[in-house]
C-alpha cells in the first residue's frame, strides 16, 4: 500500500503494483480491484460531485476515472515521476506535481494541457490544492501559483 483516500463509506487504496482497491466500510468488504499496470500509485484525489478520481504514479502517468465506472484514462505527462495530484472543485481540471518541481495542469474535458508546465523550483512537489472556486492552484511552495489565464511565468 502506498496511498489511502477516505470517503464517507469507502476507502480507496493505491498500491505499488499499480492497482486501485476500493473497500466498503459498512460492512467492511473489498468492493473491487482496478488494475492499471502503470507502477506505483503515489497520490490520489477525488471529487464526489462528479465521481472523478485522479491518481499520480511514479511512472509519470496521470490516471483519471470514475470510482463507479470501469475505464481508466492514462495520461503520460512526460514530466517524470509524479508525487502529488489535485482535482478542481468542478472536476474539469487535474494537476500533478513532479519530483523536479514542475506541475502539469490537465483539462479533463479537452484531453490536453490547460496551461504550460509550471516550474515551482528544483524540489519535489509533494502537495497540490485548488482553491474552492477552482481558479487558483497552490503547490507545496507558496510562492508559485497558477490562475486560469496566467502564463506559466506569472507568480
Amino acid at each position: 500500500m502506498v496511498t489511502v483516500l477516505f470517503l464517507e463509506d469507502l476507502v480507496v487504496i493505491g498500491h505499488n503494483d499499480g492497482s486501485l482497491r476500493t473497500w466498503s466500510t459498512r460492512p467492511l468488504a473489498q468492493r473491487r480491484v482496478l488494475s492499471t499496470k502503470v507502477g506505483t500509485i503515489e497520490a490520489l484525489a477525488y471529487r464526489k460531485a462528479v465521481d472523478m478520481y485522479a491518481a499520480a504514479t511514479l511512472s509519470g502517468q496521470l490516471l483519471l476515472g470514475r470510482l463507479h465506472g470501469n475505464s481508466v484514462d492514462g495520461v503520460p505527462l512526460e514530466i517524470g515521476p509524479l508525487y502529488s495530484v489535485a482535482l478542481s472543485p468542478h472536476g474539469r481540471l487535474a494537476a500533478a506535481g513532479s519530483d523536479d518541481g514542475r506541475v502539469a495542469v490537465w483539462s479533463i474535458d479537452d484531453k490536453r494541457r490547460a496551461a504550460p508546465l509550471i516550474n515551482t523550483g528544483p524540489t519535489t512537489v509533494y502537495a497540490l490544492a485548488f482553491t474552492p472556486d477552482g481558479r487558483t492552484l497552490w503547490p507545496a511552495r507558496v510562492k508559485a501559483r497558477w490562475r486560469r489565464g496566467m502564463s506559466s511565468d506569472s507568480r
